[in-house]
């Protein structure tokens, strides 16, 4: 580890980074940022927590702006704050609509009912899968804070065989 101002911070590594960025990504919610017609949109979302490749599901309606977004650019950004631990992660990822049977199950939560009363069979939900390609996270109790401090993310990129390299800032 070095010291910078008074926090000492990791020195790069990509473990060290996705860890970072899975507990990050615990948050109960995150905003979705997706590409519309005059600009970008976000929204408040309530994914799954990630799992082992950092994949995120959640659910919207197929009638969506979000969802109309999402079939027209098949990118989303998700952006995840967690303000006790000073730390941030921005997730770039591709995105899809999952509407069979199996993966609306799998990826509902029971309290959506106040959205879709008929649960995961209801006609207006479907899932979003987002693969991620990309991320930035800064994490001042992790101590993962890149130099110049406080003025750079740290920034990992998804290679084409799908395994996480540093990248520069």
């Amino acid at each position: 580890m070095v010291r910078r101002r008074g926090i000492r911070a990791h020195r790069a590594s990509v473990d060290v980074w996705l860890d970072v960025a899975r507990a990050t990504m615990r948050a109960r919610y995150c905003l979705c940022i997706t590409d519309a017609p005059g600009g970008p949109r976000a929204r408040a979302v309530q994914p799954f927590r990630p799992d082992d490749d950092l994949v995120v599901h959640f659910g919207t309606s197929p009638h969506s702006r979000k969802a109309a977004e999402i079939r027209r650019s098949g990118r989303v950004v998700l952006s995840y704050l967690r303000e006790r631990d000073g730390a941030c992660v921005t997730v770039r990822c591709a995105a899809e609509m999952l509407e069979d049977a199996a993966a609306r199950r799998r990826w509902f939560m029971p309290f959506w009912r106040a959205f879709w009363p008929a649960g995961p069979d209801d006609p207006a939900f479907v899932v979003v899968r987002c693969v991620p390609f990309e991320i930035e996270l800064w994490d001042a109790r992790r101590r993962v804070t890149p130099p110049p401090f406080g003025l750079a993310q740290a920034r990992l990129v998804r290679d084409p065989g799908g395994e996480w390299r540093i990248a520069a800032a």
